[in-house]
């Protein structure tokens, strides 16, 4: 791989600004590694916080930076830095997995429907169980919901689980154990 940028030692990268090294890449797109060394970490603690979901921001990480690199050309320094575009992508890959889950739960909450009892009380009293664990659910990381909500909403085994997050077996009915081990004890904490 040539040195980044082609005129100096790979070390002189941290000298340049995002203007340059922007510049750089552009000439000689083998040195996008140079900006995404410079960026994801703080793109990666920026989703976090505002997803609280590890593998969550691991992926906007990488779905930002292949987005930005790939639309590159269409950087105009006249209408900002490159860390304020770059940003402006996170935003919106955080909004757009946002949306997705809130479409997600809106269609798991229109599948589910009540069982029909002779006894009204009944239903009442599994209607306002079922609110609490809605609300307890709520509280948890989007981690847990999503392992939760495969495993009860969308029926899925620990494989199946697994197979979805690419995850090992394993890995997946541990993540499950404890997720469920949370929303007992917020359960919990909503009773007291």
């Amino acid at each position: 791989m040539p040195a980044c940028p082609p005129e100096r030692e790979p070390l002189a990268t941290a000298a340049l600004s995002d203007a340059e090294l922007v510049a750089s890449v552009r000439r000689n797109p083998e040195c996008c590694a140079e900006l995404y060394e410079r960026y994801a970490d703080r793109v990666y603690r920026y989703a976090l916080k505002r997803t609280r979901s590890a593998s969550l921001a691991a992926e906007i990480v990488s779905e930002t930076m292949i987005r930005a690199l790939e639309g590159l050309e269409r950087l105009d320094p006249d209408r900002g830095s490159f860390a304020d575009w770059l940003f402006a992508i996170v935003r919106h890959r955080i909004l757009d997995h946002q949306r997705a889950y809130r479409r997600l739960g809106r269609a798991l909450a229109r599948l589910r429907t009540l069982p029909v009892h002779d006894d009204p009380l009944t239903t009442v009293v599994e209607s306002e169980d079922a609110a609490r664990v809605r609300a307890a659910l709520r509280r948890l990381s989007p981690d847990d919901q999503e392992v939760l909500l495969l495993r009860y909403s969308a029926g899925l085994s620990s494989l199946e689980i697994g197979e979805a997050l690419h995850i090992a077996e394993g890995a997946a009915r541990v993540r499950l154990s404890r997720a469920r081990q949370r929303l007992a004890r917020e359960m919990e904490a909503s009773d007291v």
